[in-house]
């Protein structure tokens, strides 16, 4: 037997109505359950920023929960510094902006710029480091000057802009000088006190103040950085201590025991003149060792002239001397000496070279014989093919030595650093290492002698011409490395290697006449050098225009030889 359950469907209906306003009824009293609970089912833990205009809504404990929080904005809430190092604590990594109580009013710790209070005082300024962005600060206002130097020196990336007054001058801590002149500041420990807070003073002019001798003195000492300027009496003389030169010419009452330390607050000092003035050599020696940079003008009488310590070229070629010491016992007392003529008299090169090394500044200039020729030593031009005089008096041919030079006389050339033009072809030299003495050679003529190694010439990196035609030489690599050189005749020489000419790009002319040098290889250099001229056919070393170029008629007319 079966048994069926049913109900109608207006018995359902009746049901449903009864059941639901029993749910709404039971939902509205969770809601406001909830409201009045302040549950945290209400609050989104998720957010990254939240906005606190109220200070009393900020709960530290409540703030941990929010893990995704990485901006809080509480700039509308009246919070302490206190309550500030909590949440930073609290929230490490979370971004907060707020609003810092500086006296009397509170500033974005976002801002740039602050302009601060009157009533700002040392330890508000600790506040500052709570603005990340800050980059300027106004403290025009305020009057802690210690602090504001100390906590600028420890933001050392922030611009601070604070003022002093000074005698009713006002000075801003950024000036670089300060101008008192004729003002009454107090004396010397109110002015040292105000300036400790100037750290950028460079230069301050005190003239006619009320600051005394011995407190302009303690400033300079406390004070290395900043020039004071001041008006200082030397012997009757007014002068300013930032002078640059001082005429003592007319002084009356000149001590010269004294006067040493009373040029030393002049530090700007270049020039004294004591021009009719009785002072000793004694004295003079001694200013000029203190004073070095400092020209001293006055005359005197030495070695037969009248001379003064700005003298710079000395002529004593009439005067004959024995010993190092006559000339340089004067020379001591010509500080701005550079050139010094004593062809003719009578010192030895070994001589010449101890007062070029006790006077390295001054050039030196004497003569010394080389084999038949006797020359000035900063002659720039010399040939061995020269039988009268060089030009502008530079030397001549005596005719008393060897005409035709050996390894014997070339160590002289270290007497002639001034050479550029040098011609010692046809002569009887084997070793060319002198040639490390003469910097400056443009043209060097060696043909006919008896060279094999020429290694020295590497270091002559200013030689632009070079014969070495007629010699015993295998090897060039040396000349590789000479950017300069242009010309370049090796003709009948034991040549055979032309490869350490194929780098030398610049090479206009290079002569090779009856030199060994395969066909294949010559033709692999002129390929290098495409705009070289390579001679290697003729009657002589030089044919073929060789000593058709403007320089060589250069070297004729320098050396006195005719075209």
């Amino acid at each position: 037997m079966m048994n069926f359950a049913y109900s109608s469907a207006q018995t359902r209906r009746t049901n449903h109505k009864s059941i639901l306003p029993r749910v709404l009824i039971a939902l509205a009293l969770c809601v406001l359950t909830l409201a009045f609970t302040g549950c945290d089912l209400l609050k989104d833990r998720s957010a990254t920023e939240l906005v606190i205009s109220d200070a009393k809504e900020i709960e530290v404990e409540d703030l941990v929960k929010y893990e995704n929080l990485t901006l809080l904005d509480i700039r509308g809430a009246e919070i302490t510094p206190e309550l500030y190092v909590q949440l930073q604590t609290a929230i490490p990594n979370c971004r907060i902006l707020w609003s810092v109580p500086i006296g009397s009013q509170r500033f974005d710790n976002q801002l740039t710029e602050l302009t601060l209070p009157a009533d700002t005082d040392a330890a508000m300024l600790e506040l500052l480091n709570y603005f990340p962005n800050l980059s300027r600060v106004d403290a025009r206002a305020c009057s802690c000057y210690d602090a504001l130097l100390s906590k600028s020196i420890e933001l050392s990336t922030v611009s601070f802009a604070w003022q002093s007054t000074i005698a009713d001058v006002t000075a801003q801590n950024t000036d670089a000088s300060l101008d008192l002149s004729g003002k009454q500041v107090g004396g010397g420990d109110a002015l040292m006190t105000a300036l400790t807070h100037l750290p950028s003073l460079t230069s301050v002019n005190m003239t006619d103040t009320d600051v005394t001798e011995a407190d302009a003195e303690a400033l300079i000492a406390r004070f290395p950085n900043i020039t004071f300027l001041r008006t200082l009496d030397v012997y009757g003389v007014k002068v300013n201590s930032d002078a640059t030169t001082l005429d003592l010419s007319a002084a009356t009452t000149l001590d010269d025991t004294t006067l040493s330390d009373k040029l030393a607050p002049l530090t700007k000092l270049e020039s004294v003149n004591l021009a009719g003035q009785t002072v000793s050599f004694e004295t003079m020696a001694a200013l000029q060792e203190r004073y070095p940079l400092v020209k001293f003008a006055f005359t005197f009488e030495l070695f037969g002239q009248t001379l003064t310590p700005e003298t710079t070229d000395l002529d004593l070629s009439t005067m004959t001397f024995t010993s190092v010491e006559e000339v340089s016992e004067g020379l001591k007392h010509l500080p701005a000496l550079t050139s010094c003529n004593l062809c003719g008299s009578g010192l030895s090169n070994d001589q010449m070279m101890e007062l070029k090394a006790a006077f390295p500044n001054v050039k030196f200039v004497w003569y010394i014989n080389i084999g038949a020729w006797k020359v000035r030593t900063d002659i720039e031009a010399f040939s061995t093919k020269n039988r009268k005089a060089f030009p502008d008096g530079a030397g001549e041919f005596t005719g008393d030595g060897r005409y035709a030079l050996t390894d014997e006389e070339t160590p002289l050339f270290q007497y002639l650093p001034d050479l550029i033009y040098l011609d010692l072809g046809r002569n009887k030299i084997s070793d060319v290492s002198f040639v490390k003495y003469l910097p400056k050679l443009r043209v060097l003529i060696l043909e006919s002698n008896k060279i094999k190694d020429i290694t020295p010439l590497s270091g002559q990196t200013e030689l632009e011409y070079l014969e070495l035609y007629m010699n015993y030489i295998e090897d060039f690599k040396a000349l590789s490395g000479l950017s300069k050189l242009t010309y370049l005749n090796v003709s009948r020489t034991s040549l055979t290697d032309v490869s350490p000419f194929e780098g030398m790009t610049q090479l206009k002319m290079l002569w090779l006449i009856n030199d060994k040098v395969e066909k294949a290889d010559l033709e692999k250099l002129a390929t290098a050098l495409p705009d070289c001229t390579i001679t290697t056919r003729g009657s002589n070393s030089t044919a073929g225009g060789w000593l058709d170029t403007a320089i060589y008629a250069e070297l004729l007319e320098k050396c006195g030889l005719p075209k």
